[in-house]
């Protein structure tokens, strides 16, 4: 199909103006579609991440010393069985534990953790994942598939997968702007 010029397939979008041919692989036509453009579950989000866990009994002091070693904001409690008992995390640490000044050493992670977790389905989106966060107003959620925890995520992990989707459609914009114009 030709229109103004401008030759048009549908397996590519090929633009020739005089001797200059661009092939983009995404369709700018179908820009709406946001599914060419986002990740389609958490699960997907989470194929490259190990999952961090420390067990119930734990002392405060050492599941503080393995966020810092991993540099992570919150760890999932995890029972014997690896189920979800919790999630301890510095504002955890900060509330419950340095302002009542407790001995970390002594005090048990079970005792001072958020044990009632909003927790996410690993077939949701990202960006539902994100509306949860901001609704709920938490930092940190686990991914469960069913029963089972396969990791979590941070608002940070989220707003970067966010900032990258927007990047790439102002990218394939800027494109069309630049050789349709």
């Amino acid at each position: 199909m030709i229109y103004k010029g401008i030759y048009y397939n549908t397996a590519y979008q090929i633009f020739t103006f005089s001797n200059l041919a661009i092939i983009t692989v995404i369709n700018y036509f179908k820009l709406t579609n946001k599914e060419a453009y986002k990740m389609k579950t958490l699960k997907e989000f989470l194929s490259d991440e190990r999952l961090l866990f420390v067990r119930s009994g734990m002392s405060v002091f050492d599941v503080t010393k393995f966020m810092d070693l991993h540099n992570i904001g919150a760890v999932p409690v995890l029972d014997a069985k690896s189920g979800l008992l919790g999630l301890f995390s510095e504002r955890d640490l900060l509330r419950r534990c340095i302002v009542k000044e407790i001995d970390l050493h002594k005090t048990k992670v079970d005792d001072v953790m958020t044990k009632d977790v909003v927790v996410i389905d690993a077939g949701d989106s990202p960006e539902y994942c994100l509306t949860i966060m901001k609704q709920q107003k938490i930092r940190h959620i686990p991914v469960v598939e069913g029963t089972s925890l396969i990791g979590i995520v941070s608002m940070r992990d989220m707003m970067l997968h966010d900032v990258k989707v927007k990047e790439e459609k102002i990218d394939i914009l800027n494109t069309y702007i630049q050789y349709n114009g």
